[in-house]
């Protein structure tokens, strides 16, 4: 017996006119919902080679036209049937309740408000076993190099009724689509890690609280992790070298937990204000630093 697999509109449960929608269209669909391992196969290895065959439009795959048409594409799968499993094909049951994903089993939901609240905070949901094992073969599959780079990367989305918060990001080399915070391999820039932007109780995950768990899966290796001014914190230092992971960073000079000394109010810092007010008048290069335990916070005048 060919094994099923269940597809579901990714977008149901939005609001209620969406689902009713959504139900007339499975409906009307009959016979289509069922697929096969082997096609569900196909429609991913289409992804992949579009990946490696750019166009403008990806019609244009099963386009007529000989400088666009691709044989091997078109041959496997029809458009309208690639356009349909793009549709509704998710590697989850959208029914079940996702906050119970994967330590138990699923659960059948009874109050579709409910559903939507828990779909709104767990996005991936529809991609969830699929997106786990991406990440955990990106762990094991390749040894890291001691430097890591920890930033965030754009993947360009055009759609509109994701479950993923999008972003517009002018200067950018992809300017429209959602967000992920990354950490990478600074020789190669092999991405080790990633996550889109976590919320909890309906409200974003602190900025610091992401840099931890970006940062995480790397304990005890020594790794070395580079990151500019939004992932630097003190407390976050300190966690990572609990864990035998150190941590370069430009930290701004009014954040919370820095030296005394490194403030040039003469009331707050009546010993060294005045250092840190002529560093600005000092050559480039100059600096001014201070040491606890193994943590050193330097001022630097660069310009």
């Amino acid at each position: 017996m060919e094994e099923e697999i269940w597809e579901e509109d990714e977008d149901a449960g939005e609001m209620e006119a969406d689902e009713m929608e959504a139900d007339e269209n499975i409906r009307n669909a009959g016979s289509q919902l069922l697929t096969t391992v082997d096609e569900v196969r196909a429609w991913f290895g289409i992804h992949i080679l579009m990946g490696f065959v750019r166009i403008p439009h990806y019609q244009d795959y099963w386009s007529p036209e000989p400088r666009y048409f691709n044989r091997l594409i078109s041959t496997t799968m029809t458009r309208s049937r690639f356009d349909f499993l793009s549709q509704h094909l998710a590697c989850s049951n959208p029914t079940t309740n996702p906050e119970q994903y994967p330590q138990k089993k699923p659960e059948m939901f009874t109050d579709k408000a409910h559903q939507y609240r828990c779909m709104a905070k767990h996005p991936l949901y529809h991609l969830q076993p699929i997106w786990d094992t991406v990440i955990a073969k990106c762990r094991v599959n390749f040894n890291l190099c001691r430097n890591l780079a920890k930033d965030e990367a754009m993947v360009k989305c055009s759609g509109f009724k994701g479950k993923v918060c999008k972003f517009f990001m002018p200067l950018k080399p992809t300017r429209n689509g959602f967000k992920l915070y990354a950490i990478a391999d600074s020789t190669t820039g092999y991405l080790a890690n990633f996550i889109v932007p976590p919320y909890r109780h309906g409200q974003p995950v602190k900025m610091k609280d992401i840099a931890m768990m970006v940062a995480t899966p790397f304990p005890g290796l020594y790794h070395h992790i580079f990151t500019d001014k939004l992932y630097s914190f003190l407390e976050l230092a300190q966690c990572l070298l609990q864990g035998k992971t150190y941590l370069t960073g430009v930290i701004i000079s009014s954040s919370k937990d820095l030296p005394r000394d490194f403030n040039n109010n003469p009331d707050k810092n009546p010993m060294h204000y005045l250092k840190m007010e002529m560093l600005n008048k000092m050559p480039r290069d100059t600096f001014y630093s201070r040491q606890a335990d193994q943590l050193t916070l330097v001022a630097w005048k660069d310009s």
